[in-house]
């Protein structure tokens, strides 16, 4: 199984451009998970990433 570490300070803030994706949503929520305060932008209407 593939662990996910990152060696970063989790209070920083994350913005992703592409955030509806299936793959950009999926890691904005690993990192959201992990205590990143993640933002996002995409040009469709339809989203992956619900907000919380």
């Amino acid at each position: 199984m593939f662990q996910f570490d990152l060696d970063i300070n989790p209070k920083i803030k994350v913005h992703f451009i592409g955030i509806g994706g299936v793959s950009m949503s999926g890691i904005a929520h690993l990192l959201h998970d992990r205590g990143f305060k993640v933002t996002g932008s995409d040009r469709g209407k339809k989203s992956t990433f619900k907000t919380t």
